[in-house]
């Protein structure tokens, strides 16, 4: 029974409590960069898998996703290391993936709202034709209706 006799418990070296807080402080920037890219550039994506993410976060819970394989602390730095730079990747790529989405996106609304100019030119000549021809049709029944009334009285 540990808890009852504490003395009995090991003591945590100073170096292994500098490692889990440079770990904490990691996994923290990790969930705030994550989060600010995400809002950036407005993925529901990232920020939902900020918000799933087993930092501080919004959870609020620290988990190890790493396994340190004994007791050894180097063991256990070497395996901080790799999970951190897995974690860091993870997002890079999700950045990449969602950056190259709203690239294909932006196309595809440039592409259907964009103007052509040569179509909207011909369709401008088009309607100054039609307003010429129109404007002289009731030019000439202007001159009918003139003449008529001329004639009645």
């Amino acid at each position: 029974m540990k808890i009852q006799n504490p003395e009995q418990l090991p003591r945590v070296h100073l170096i292994a409590l500098w490692i889990a807080l440079i770990a904490l402080v990691a996994k923290e920037f990790l969930f705030r960069y994550m989060l600010a890219v995400a809002e950036k550039i407005r993925s529901s994506m990232l920020i939902a898998n900020a918000m799933n993410t087993n930092g501080l976060g919004a959870t609020g819970n620290l988990t190890a996703p790493f396994n340190a394989g004994g007791d050894a602390l180097s063991n256990f730095a070497t395996s901080l290391v790799s999970s951190q730079a897995q974690q860091s990747a993870d997002v890079t790529s999700n950045l990449t993936t969602e950056q190259a989405l709203q690239s294909s996106l932006n196309a595809k609304v440039a592409s259907v709202s964009g103007v052509n100019m040569d179509s909207e030119m011909s369709q401008m000549l088009s309607l100054q034709q039609a307003y010429s021809a129109n404007a002289r049709v009731i030019s000439a029944v202007q001159s009918m209706f003139t003449q008529l009334l001329q004639a009645v009285q």
